[in-house]
């Protein structure tokens, strides 16, 4: 085995002598490991596996998942730093650029232009409604209307949705995009009850 990984520039293998990763091998390995933890994060947080099976499923999983779907995991559990055992979990090249980044409960902020970021909920239904509705990352969202102790009035693709609290909380949105709206005269916050769709 260590031959073949050695003809396959992954290790510095010498007999009798034991072996090293070279750079190549040693991005393998932590793409694999990132993959691992952020599995087992989500059999646990989301799937509600215990924390021993979730490590063998994650076994299982880890060498067909993709780069490209594991980063969405990640994005969709809110870039976790640390799997359920609490070892770390190594930064996907995306995650890095988006350090520095703030991010924000839709439920907490104010008027204006937001871009939906990961749906963060533990609840299956909840997910699954917020998808039903096409509320997904990368969706924009303008928030035209909080209603005190009460529901959130947003709209997209020119339709209006009234969100429950509970369900804009489980929405995190980039806040450092957002865009006041000024053209939105306070006149029309009575027109704006009778052509949303409730979402609770």
């Amino acid at each position: 085995m260590l031959k073949k990984l050695s003809e396959k520039g992954l290790v510095h293998y010498t007999p009798y002598h034991g072996a090293t990763l070279t750079d190549a091998g040693r991005e393998i390995a932590t793409k694999v490991k990132r993959k691992h933890r952020l599995l087992e994060r989500f059999l646990v947080d989301i799937c509600g596996v215990d924390t021993h099976e979730s490590h063998k499923q994650a076994c299982e999983i880890e060498h067909v998942i993709s780069d490209k779907a594991i980063d969405t995991l990640s994005a969709q559990l809110g870039y976790p730093a640390t799997c359920p055992g609490g070892s770390a979990i190594p930064k996907g090249e995306y995650e890095e650029g988006e350090k520095g980044r703030e991010f924000a409960k839709l439920s907490d902020v104010g008027k204006g232009t937001y871009m939906i970021r990961f749906l963060t909920s533990r609840e299956p239904q909840t997910i699954s409604r917020l998808c039903s509705l096409g509320l997904i990352p990368g969706l924009t969202v303008k928030v035209l209307r909080k209603i005190s102790k009460g529901p959130i009035i947003i709209e997209m693709k020119d339709t209006q949705i009234a969100l429950g609290r509970d369900v804009a909380e489980s929405l995190l949105v980039d806040a450092g995009e957002k865009e006041k709206d000024k053209g939105r005269r306070e006149g029309t916050k009575g027109a704006l009850l009778s052509s949303t769709v409730i979402a609770q």
